[in-house]
Order: structure tokens, then sequence, then C-alpha cells
């Protein structure tokens, strides 16, 4: 490999203003790690904003509460923990041997979550076209790796991949398509374990309240379409169980079903005009339906029910 070459990759601002743009990095041999990370860092750094004071405290608090019992931490190793300038790296296309140990990843700000920062629509719509259904804060970039764990280099990855047709694309799918079922095979062991108790369990439910738990285990394991199918069947035997409708129209949002998900929070708070799940799921669709100002007042409505309601508070500022 030459001493000193470029590559290229993908920022994703997450502005959706700004454009998708194609960059280039210059990159040294023993630094290919290095070289688009520390440009990341410095992105990351200066673009985004500074943590306020109250996300600090939070932070210092969640690190202390991964201490073993007993640990301590002194305040200056507390202070460099949390001034740490890093980089999350999400794997959309893992390096397997089947890949010829070429991995696309997407990085982000690993304190996106901390800071705030607003949800990168067009990323996380990457992530889930590749079978990785992440919400995504703050910029993002995707880059394309090789790393068969003696040899790291960085390839070019351009912005005409940015396709749900890319051959990329194609083999994340299964690829992590693959990995969830190994998941589900693995968890099957334990599930059987305890099927005595849920089928004791489940026989003392109704019918309806039966498909709402069928809907919320495909639910846990991200399986939308699925969960739909059993909150349907649920709402079909008791159309007075609000939950699965409530369940339903959050399934419908996760696969950008708008009007779907509007209608089942209707209905749901015509009789609960007070359900704050719904009217946060209902001012989702709005806004999914470009209804901003609907929305918004859904979300007001949330705040005088809730004033301490973080989540509400800021999609009202994003909006």
């Amino acid at each position: 490999m030459p001493s000193n070459r470029t590559f290229k990759y993908v920022y994703i601002p997450a502005d959706n203003s700004e454009p998708i743009q194609e960059c280039e990095e210059s990159m040294k041999e023993g630094k290919e790690v290095e070289s688009l990370l520390d440009r990341l860092k410095s992105h990351f750094r200066t673009t985004g904003p500074t943590k306020s004071t109250a996300q600090l405290n939070q932070q210092r608090h969640q690190l202390l509460q991964t201490l073993p019992q007993g640990a301590t931490i002194d305040q200056r190793m507390l202070d460099i923990a949390t001034s740490l300038n890093m980089v999350e790296t999400v794997s959309l296309l893992s390096h397997t041997k089947d890949q010829n140990f070429i991995a696309i990843n997407l990085y982000v700000d690993d304190e996106g979550m901390i800071k705030n920062l607003p949800i990168n629509m067009r990323a996380s719509e990457i992530a889930q076209c590749a079978g990785n259904p992440i919400e995504v804060r703050g910029d993002a970039f995707l880059a394309r790796v090789l790393d068969d764990g003696d040899n790291f280099d960085r390839l070019d990855f351009t912005i005409d991949e940015i396709t749900s047709n890319a051959e990329w694309v194609k083999h994340a799918q299964i690829q992590n398509a693959n990995r969830r079922s190994a998941e589900a095979s693995g968890h099957m062991a334990q599930r059987l374990q305890t099927v005595k108790e849920e089928g004791t369990r489940l026989k003392e439910l109704t019918p309806a309240e039966v498909e709402k738990e069928k809907g919320n285990a495909c639910f846990a394991r991200q399986d939308w379409s699925a969960a739909i199918d059993h909150y349907s069947t649920a709402i079909r035997h008791d159309s007075m169980l609000l939950a699965a409708r409530n369940n339903r129209a959050m399934a419908y949002l996760k696969l950008s079903n708008w009007e779907a998900a509007r209608q089942d929070t209707d209905a749901l708070l015509e009789l609960q005009p007070g359900n704050v799940k719904a009217l946060m799921r209902r001012a989702a669709a709005l806004q999914g339906l470009g209804n901003v100002e609907e929305a918004k007042d859904d979300l007001l409505r949330v705040m005088e029910l809730e004033p301490h309601n973080k989540e509400a508070k800021r999609q009202l500022d994003d909006l």
C-alpha cells in the first residue's frame, strides 16, 4: 500500500436542509484507523453543542452507576471520563469471511443521547434499510473498511452507494436477518424452559389479551408487521382493549405508516383524551403527515398533563 493516499466516505448531516456530501480524506501508512476517527472527533467537537451542566451531571451519575459495588472514583478521573470526545461505530455490514472481511460502518457522536442531539432521519432510514433499525442522533458518516484481524485498510465509499438497491445493502439485510434469527434460536431454549409457566399465565388471559401479548413479543424482536397482525386480532376480539390499539399505533410508526398510526390514536383519544402515550404517538404521526401545527397541539397537551416530560419538550423544541 502506498505510504500516502486518499479514500472517500459520505457525510450525512442531521439537518435535512443540508445535502448529503461525498468527502475525501488522506491516509498515512500506519494511521489507517486514526485517519478518519480523528477527523470525525474534530467534527463532533467543533460543530455539535457543548454539554450543559445538567447533562454533565447526568453523565457523571450514569458513570457512577456502572461502578462495581463499593468502588470509588476521584473527581479528576470523573472529569476526564466525561470530557472524552469519542466516536461510536455502528456496524451496518460486518466484516465476516463471506464478505471478504469488508464492512460498512456508520459513525456517530457517542454522546448523542447525552447532548440531546436531533434525530438524523436520513441516517436512521439508511440503517433501517440495511436491517439495523436504530435511531441515529446528530451528524453521521458512512465508510468502508477492510479488517481481517491482521490487516486494516480504508476503502472508498461513495455517495452513489446510498440506495436501497446497492449490493452492500442487500448483503447487510441478509446478514442482519440471519443474526436476528440466530439470536432468536439462542433464546429458544430459555423460552421453552418457561413455557409451562407462560402457558399457565396465558390460560388466565382473554383471547384478546393473549394476542396482545403475542404482539408485544413480536414488537420486542422488532418484527413490526407480525406485531400489527397480532394487535389487530386482539382488537377484533375486544375493541376496547386500548393497549393493543396504542401498541399497534407505535408499530405503524416504526413502519412510517403515518395515516394508520393517526387513525389508531384518534380512536383511542376519543375514549381516553388524556392518554399521554397516544398523544405522543399521534404527534409523531401528524408530523410524518406534515401537519406540524396539529402535532404541536398534541405535544402542548402532553406538557399540560406532564410538565416534566423531556421527550415532549424536546420534540416541541425541534418543531
